[in-house]
């Protein structure tokens, strides 16, 4: 399974995607290395934010990288474990 994602470069949001590799791994390995990526680009879209990237498009980045992580983190530990965090 490859997973796909917007990545910034040089502080610019780029458009064209970059793939995972996560074949042979079983679902919850995947989404314990999936997790540590997208906490980076997180890193990378408030350091745009910072220098000056256009806020919009790096807002709209940062609530889609947000919204991942929280299905994730259900997926991983089920809608019980993570009903009372946000």
């Amino acid at each position: 399974m490859s997973t796909t994602a917007p990545f910034l470069r040089g502080g610019d949001i780029l458009e064209e995607p970059y793939e995972f590799d996560f074949k042979g791994l079983d679902r919850g390995a995947q989404i314990e290395r999936e997790l540590p990526l997208i906490e980076s680009r997180l890193g990378r879209l408030m350091e745009a934010l910072v220098s000056g990237g256009l806020l919009e498009t790096v807002v709209w980045q940062v609530k889609t990288e947000e919204e991942r992580k929280k299905t994730l983190a259900k997926e991983l530990h089920g809608p019980a474990r993570c009903s009372g965090s946000s």
